[in-house]
């Protein structure tokens, strides 16, 4: 039983850091569209 606890907690903190990873990739690719419609303000209306 210790094994498949542990394992569990192993997934769950795998998956908390993909979620962390998601959002930040949002956040980077947010910050990086928004520099470059400022700097390129032609592609905006």
């Amino acid at each position: 039983m210790p094994e498949v606890i542990s394992s569990e907690k192993a997934k769950q903190g795998r998956s908390g850091v993909r979620v962390f990873l998601v959002l930040a990739a949002g956040v980077a690719f947010a910050t990086l569209a928004f520099i470059w419609a400022m700097f390129w303000p032609t592609g905006t209306p």
